[in-house]
């Protein structure tokens, strides 16, 4: 009788432990848990701030690295055909999807910063940043409310598209690659993205991200334009 009483004491004792430690293991889940949700409000927090005030778009000159540039989309179009010089300086002629960007780039005057030599790095197509813009813009805003988009009204707006592929650079096209931003010297040229299925610019979010320097310490990292028209804001009382 006394061992079985010891035994049962034992396997009491055992259970005990056994649940302290899953006590231990949950307290320690739920911390965890709560520590990613708060770093992930504050980001967002920031973000949205950040992003609200240096939103650019379409047909507007956005500055890039501290206003050492400014850069200009003056149009955009989806289109199924599209061509690029290559090394030789050939005309190719493609077929499939394509996002075209006609631009305008030139280097302030009074920019200290060295000639940059442009490549397909420089520029990159995306699907979203994460494009914060007040609700009663989105609502006032000339066609917008044709675009495929969702809203969040957390933050005053945050307007998400419904797109998703894969950040892309731009297509060698040595009409401009290779080619050095100097001081004084406007350049243009069109931008060629190849996609995976067609993308309607006019119907869908997207954005191009500039950066010239990555990586760099210094100087502001990249530039992102809405490559749709700025949002007009309702009038008061309307």
């Amino acid at each position: 009788m006394f061992k079985w009483a010891n035994r049962m004491k034992k396997i009491g004792i055992k259970i005990v432990k056994w649940h302290e430690h899953i006590g231990r293991i949950l307290t320690g889940c739920c911390l965890f848990v709560g520590l990613i949700a708060l770093v992930t409000w504050i980001t967002k927090c920031g973000s949205e701030d950040q992003v609200i005030r240096s939103n650019y778009f379409l047909y507007e000159p956005a500055p890039v690295h501290d206003e050492n540039y400014a850069l200009t989309v003056n149009s955009v179009y989806s289109t199924t055909s599209a061509h690029v010089l290559n090394k030789d300086f050939v005309s190719q002629d493609m077929n499939g999807f394509f996002i075209c960007l006609e631009v305008a780039l030139t280097q302030s005057e009074g920019s200290n910063l060295k000639k940059h030599l442009l490549d397909t790095n420089d520029f990159k197509l995306k699907n979203h940043t994460g494009v914060y813009v007040p609700l009663n813009e989105i609502m006032g805003a000339l066609e917008w409310d044709a675009i495929d988009v969702h809203i969040d009204e957390d933050g005053g707006g945050h307007v998400m598209s419904s797109l998703d592929f894969s950040t892309r650079n731009c297509l060698k096209d040595f009409n401009f690659i290779n080619q050095y931003i100097e001081r004084g010297k406007e350049l243009k040229f069109i931008i060629t993205f190849e996609m995976d299925f067609e993308v309607m610019v006019d119907n869908n979010i997207t954005v191009l991200e500039v950066d010239f320097y990555y990586g760099r310490n210094g100087y502001r990292k990249a530039t992102d334009i809405v490559l749709l028209p700025r949002p007009i804001p309702l009038e008061s009382g309307i």
